[in-house]
């Protein structure tokens, strides 16, 4: 985290760092000392958004739990990394994305609330906060999932999906990571799929690997159709919900390998094993 921060002691604006005059309200910042991502929690975006919590860091975005103050109600803001803030055709295909994600209605889709800029330069989107955990990490939690509760998750992730495929929007970076688990009062799981149109263009710096450049997607999920260079389709994000159910079924996705090419090469190249080799519940044959 080497990027810093002004907030405006005036108006609350966060500014970059060397930024000497808040492009808010004027207010001088020469004197006000710089702060990292985490010490954000008080700026206030769109003169009513105000950041209280810092949760995560994204691989292009730092987020948090942000506060609309006339109303009280909780949400989520990603402040987009200063790294693709100077990338203007980035920055430009980030909001058109988000607005047209935000056109979405369906109750498992994340809702977009908003994006935009702030006056002193720093993208941000603003959606519904959702409590509960990603799929990942209950895949890491539990080992696997048993297949009543699988079949229950990926039927809404496929109903999601068929809302957005309705519209032309393709997710292109369907995983466990972007996929949210929370609990209704009946204790029924509930899905939430995140990052429409928007996950597609990061460049993720975790255990999976994300390929930069024109190819968007992360490998373990990613169709043969895309690998090989074409645009990703509506196949292609039901391709990455089949990885995603035989993850959820054996606690592994079905090519893992040592570096990207054997990964890529695998989903072109060989067929995976039988998921009732990992899982006794799933039939075999």
């Amino acid at each position: 985290m080497s990027i810093r921060y002004i907030i405006c002691p005036k108006c609350k604006t966060p500014s970059y760092e060397q930024s000497p005059l808040c492009k808010n309200c004027g207010a001088n910042l020469s004197d006000i000392d710089a702060v990292s991502p985490v010490a954000l929690v008080g700026a206030l975006l769109e003169n009513r958004y105000q950041l209280v919590e810092y949760l995560d860091e994204g691989a292009m975005a730092y987020v948090y739990r942000g506060v609309h103050v006339d109303v009280g109600s909780s949400v989520a803001v990603k402040i987009l990394k200063s790294n693709f803030q100077t990338d203007e055709r980035f920055v430009e295909r980030f909001q058109l994305e988000a607005r047209a994600a935000g056109a979405l209605n369906h109750p498992n889709i994340l809702s977009v609330i908003t994006v935009g800029s702030s006056p002193s330069g720093l993208t941000y989107l603003i959606s519904e906060f959702v409590q509960g955990i990603t799929l990942n990490k209950l895949i890491g939690r539990e080992g696997r999932i048993s297949l009543d509760r699988t079949v229950n998750i990926v039927n809404q992730i496929l109903t999601a999906l068929d809302e957005a495929h309705s519209h032309g929007i393709i997710h292109r970076d369907i995983k466990p990571e972007n996929i949210m688990i929370t609990q209704l009062r009946s204790r029924e799981e509930f899905v939430k799929l995140l990052d429409f149109g928007i996950a597609r263009q990061i460049y993720q710096q975790t255990p999976r690997l994300t390929m930069p450049g024109e190819l968007f997607g992360t490998p373990e999920f990613m169709a043969p159709e895309v690998i090989r260079g074409q645009e990703a389709t509506i196949s292609a994000d039901l391709y990455a919900v089949g990885v995603v159910l035989y993850e959820m079924l054996t606690g592994h996705t079905p090519f893992a390998g040592e570096g990207l090419f054997n990964i890529l090469k695998s989903h072109l190249e060989t067929s995976p094993e039988p998921m009732s080799k990992y899982n006794p519940e799933i039939p075999s044959g």
